[in-house]
């Protein structure tokens, strides 16, 4: 009688081994033999910042990590790149990415909350010199409230248009997510979008 309760215990035991919660994710990824920086199905698997950056070493060595990390990763996977050094307060990394409202972001978050950090901090871009004449008299306000406008407005130019002539150097006020996902010429052509509606109506 006590065998029996114990076999019916083994088998219903066994019963639901077959149909466990745990799902096996392979970490394992088979290049397709071509150079790597044509391996967008490999280059599109890679997580997390140590591997990350590993990987943009490997792609070109040479190269400013920003710049190739743009060139060659998605937008998660620049959020992971974001993670910078250890804060030298609370040891955490503070940087990193959320989801706000359908958006990843990046931002700063002590774990500790004793650290802080300016929402918006120094980044220098490279713009239409003219742009920013244009930009000066129809808006008539810093440069840097009419970036911020322009991004938050969210409509980009068409692709192949954008500002002619000499480009110089500005020191504008970035989020953590603007510096790292958006380049000088996604700035620019913001900047583009909302003059061209400005004098348009």
């Amino acid at each position: 009688m006590e065998l029996g309760a114990n076999t019916e215990s083994s088998d219903s035991l066994i019963t639901s081994m077959t149909r466990p919660n745990v799902s096996i994710r392979s970490n394992v990824f088979v290049r397709n033999g071509t150079e790597l920086r044509n391996d967008n199905a490999f280059i599109a698997q890679v997580r997390g910042r140590n591997a990350l950056l590993q990987l943009l070493k490997r792609l070109e060595p040479n190269g400013d990590l920003l710049t190739t990390a743009r060139k060659y990763l998605s937008r998660p996977q620049l959020a992971q790149v974001a993670w910078q050094s250890r804060c030298s307060i609370c040891g955490a990394f503070p940087e990193g990415p959320i989801t706000r409202d359908g958006t990843l972001e990046i931002q700063f978050r002590c774990p500790r909350k004793i650290c802080s950090v300016s929402e918006f901090l120094p980044q220098t871009v490279v713009l239409s010199l003219d742009l920013l004449r244009r930009c000066s008299d129809l808006f008539n306000k810093p440069i840097g409230e009419i970036i911020q406008d322009a991004l938050k407005a969210q409509r980009p130019v068409p692709e192949g248009q954008s500002s002619k002539g000499p480009r110089v150097p500005v020191v504008v006020r970035l989020t953590l997510a603007q510096r790292y996902f958006l380049t000088d010429r996604d700035i620019e052509s913001a900047l583009l979008q909302i003059t061209r509606s400005r004098e348009s109506s």
